[in-house]
């Protein structure tokens, strides 16, 4: 699904061969040359026995061997060729391939790389398991008294967390145990809130007939911005995260449908916006609006817009607001 936040960590890669299965890929490799060569001497050696039995090419054997290449049409070298199905000249030499050895990590990169794989196979069978060897990868290096590479860990963590949907409610179990545990996390999670709300602001449509690979780009954006509403609203809900955050949220998608409406005459750019609006409020229970009532009625104003009496909200947009307006009523 996302872009990351820190660069350095966008390229993590598994963990890479053992030394002692490159050994035994590099001894199989030299066996195989020295097989190779083996074969290609003794063909050269079945050759020359061949010519000289043959008289070289003279006498009953050489025209029956004649014969019968005049007859196939082709020799015995170009059977053998054509049944190893190639067609080149052979060739006594033999290119090994080359083994590509993996850059080993070191210091708090390979402690990156080893949280990496822990987030990525945590599951709920697992889970006391791996955050212990997560913890464990931390106090290890030292990392919780470096502010900077505790830092570095909570930005990490929060973007491999955030922007899965799928392990959305488990990853958010993980991160308010490290936030219990490391308040630079509670820190980085208000950041990654403002972070969120100002993407919305330079928020650009992308029409598929404008450009494919454009599109296909925002596409993954739009995914990883969606799993990232979905855990900030676990978060709130286990109540690891304020209300007033999500309130702040809602009110600036809403501000820009508002606004969009008057002015804009694109629906699809309003039915991205509302996809995520939807998200946000439909996790959440009426009570919330208690000391915002506008955030509700505005919501009613758009699912009571006729179909077609603005061109700037379509009728999935409209749809979408009167079932968004039930949901949260009920």
């Amino acid at each position: 699904m996302l872009c990351y936040s820190i660069k350095q960590f966008e390229s993590f890669q598994p963990n890479p061969l053992s030394k002692d299965i490159l050994d035994i890929i590099e001894t199989l490799s030299n066996s195989l040359a020295i097989s190779t060569n083996d074969f290609n001497k003794e063909r050269v050696i079945m050759g020359e026995h061949k010519k000289r039995h043959n008289g070289g090419g003279g006498g009953a054997n050489g025209a029956n061997n004649h014969h019968r290449s005049s007859h196939h049409g082709k020799s015995n070298s170009r059977d053998f060729k054509y049944s190893c199905g190639t067609s080149a000249a052979p060739n006594n030499s033999f290119n090994v391939f080359k083994i590509t050895t993996l850059e080993q990590k070191e210091g708090i990169e390979k402690t990156f790389n080893d949280i990496q794989i822990l987030l990525n196979k945590l599951s709920n069978k697992n889970y006391r398991e791996n955050v212990t060897q997560i913890l464990d990868h931390i106090q290890t290096n030292n990392l919780y008294d470096n502010d900077e590479s505790i830092r570095k860990i909570a930005h990490f963590i929060f973007t491999v967390v955030s922007q899965n949907a799928f392990f959305s409610e488990l990853y958010s179990t993980l991160f308010i145990e490290f936030q219990s545990q490391f308040s630079i996390f509670q820190t980085i999670l208000i950041e990654k809130v403002d972070e969120y709300i100002a993407g919305f602001r330079d928020f650009k449509y992308v029409e598929s007939s404008d450009n494919y690979e454009d599109y296909c780009a925002f596409n993954k954006s739009n995914d990883a911005r969606k799993a990232t509403a979905a855990f900030f609203i676990h978060l709130m809900n286990k109540q690891a995260l304020a209300n007033e955050p999500i309130l702040r949220i809602i009110e600036v998608l809403q501000d820009i449908i508002m606004a969009k409406m008057e002015t804009e005459q694109t629906a699809g750019y309003i039915d991205e916006i509302f996809e995520f609006l939807a998200i946000f409020m439909a996790n959440t229970k009426i009570t919330l609006y208690d000391k915002t009532p506008h955030l509700l009625q505005n919501i009613e104003t758009i699912s009571k817009i006729a179909p077609k009496e603005r061109k700037s909200v379509s009728s999935r947009t409209i749809f979408k607001a009167i079932d968004l307006y039930d949901k949260i009523r009920k």
